[in-house]
């Protein structure tokens, strides 16, 4: 099963291009992008922070007209770490 990520609202823009600019918080961008959210690649930024995810191996898109971004498997298990982590606290 994958995670589609058919759109971002301006604050999902705002913290991803945060996250964008430091990779080592990509553990939050995952959680972010676990649900399908309203706009993707709705600001330059947000755009640019999906490019990050996607050349990193978390995400790849757009999968089809629609511009649907799917996390990958790799993404999908460090989503899964991130929630066990977030979970356990």
């Amino acid at each position: 099963m994958t995670t589609a990520i058919a759109a971002l609202t301006d604050d999902h823009c705002r913290a991803l291009a945060k996250v964008a600019e430091r990779p080592r918080r990509h553990d939050r961008l995952v959680v972010d992008l676990s649900d399908d959210l309203p706009g993707a690649g709705a600001t330059d930024r947000g755009a640019e922070a999906l490019v990050w995810l996607d050349a990193h191996g978390l995400a790849s898109g757009p999968s089809s007209a629609l511009g649907v971004w799917q996390l990958t498997s790799r993404g999908r298990a460090m989503l899964g770490q991130v929630q066990s982590r977030v979970g356990g606290q």
